[in-house]
């Protein structure tokens, strides 16, 4: 009678442990999408609210929505989450007058995060890059655990084009390639440590520390991107 009992406890674990393994594979199947167009919809805030911890990025690089409803051309955003990570783009095209031009370039060329642990730290700031797209860059991700993050400034315009992405696939590398990296076998590399003024590795590579944001919301971070 002892042995039955027992049997029938394994039986059970084992098909409790099943349907456990089959509900999870279903979740990372299954995904759920967010879209926003236009400039009613464009809010970094909501975004950073609701996939701060699978974005990397605080969306620092985005201007205050404000500053993008002076210059708005369009707007859209596809993002995908699934169990393990998300997928997907958002693209802000914004011409400017002169003077929102040069506060944006400015801010852009400025922009840098302290990361710290224990008591080292480090700051990191964006890069100018000038080869790798059609229009010089400020980049704050690249290939950065396959996401991207960079504002597009096209020369001889006042018009500045935000992009992220994470894990760009063929159809977003179609539908964005203007916006792409002109070799565009690029995307086809290992999603590696990359660029990114987010996250840093003190000890070579063992483990990485995140920007604060990322960690939990960050007040200030809320209050100037809902103005």
């Amino acid at each position: 009678m002892i042995i039955k009992r027992i049997g029938i406890f394994l039986f059970a674990c084992v098909l409790l442990l099943s349907c456990l393994l089959l509900s999870a594979c279903d979740s990372e199947n299954r995904s759920d999408t967010f879209t926003a167009n236009g400039i009613e919809a464009y809010d970094p805030n909501v975004i950073f609210t609701t996939f701060h911890s699978d974005l990397d990025s605080t969306l620092a690089l985005f201007p205050e929505k404000n500053t993008a409803k002076r210059g708005f051309v369009s707007y859209q955003a596809r993002i995908s989450s699934s169990l393990l990570d998300i997928d997907g783009y958002i693209k802000l095209i914004c011409h400017y007058e002169e003077d929102d031009f040069k506060g944006e370039v400015k801010r852009l060329s400025e922009l840098s995060q302290e990361l710290t642990s224990n008591e080292e730290s480090v700051t990191k700031t964006a890069l100018l890059n000038e080869t790798s797209y059609a229009y010089p860059a400020y980049v704050t991700m690249d290939n950065a655990f396959d996401k991207y993050e960079y504002a597009l400034i096209p020369e001889n315009d006042t018009t500045i084009i935000y992009i992220y992405l994470s894990y760009p696939d063929a159809d977003t590398i179609r539908e964005l390639a203007p916006y792409m990296k002109t070799d565009q076998n690029a995307y086809k590399q290992e999603a590696g440590e990359g660029f990114s003024i987010y996250h840093h590795s003190f000890d070579g590579g063992k483990s990485w520390v995140e920007a604060d944001d990322l960690i939990g919301l960050a007040p200030e971070l809320s209050a100037e991107r809902s103005r």
